[in-house]
């Protein structure tokens, strides 16, 4: 729990670091009951300040469906926005994309 609160933390801050990891933590149930409104909440929010991964997890959530309507357009630009800086994981998902 301890993990929680320091990410909290930085949230009230309004870190996108803090709202990646508080985000996936929503996503995945780790610490906090599974929560896939407040998931995207926070991924958006990570997103939009442009954190990758932030944009990785989210665009993730678009292309399979996880927590919001499947969009594999959306899921595209978030993965294409994660790649520009240079994320690996947003590249190789975009290679396996039709």
């Amino acid at each position: 729990m301890a993990g929680t609160e320091v990410r909290r933390g930085s949230l009230q801050k309004g870190g996108a670091i803090g709202c990646a990891g508080l985000g996936l933590m929503y996503l995945n149930g780790q610490g906090v009951k599974r929560d896939y409104p407040k998931a995207k909440e926070l991924l958006e929010q990570a997103a939009a300040q442009g954190n990758a991964l932030g944009q990785v997890i989210l665009g993730m959530m678009y292309l399979i469906g996880q927590g919001v309507e499947e969009n594999p357009a959306k899921a595209k630009e978030l993965l294409g926005q994660a790649a520009k800086q240079g994320s690996m994981n947003a590249r190789e998902m975009l290679e396996t994309l039709p």
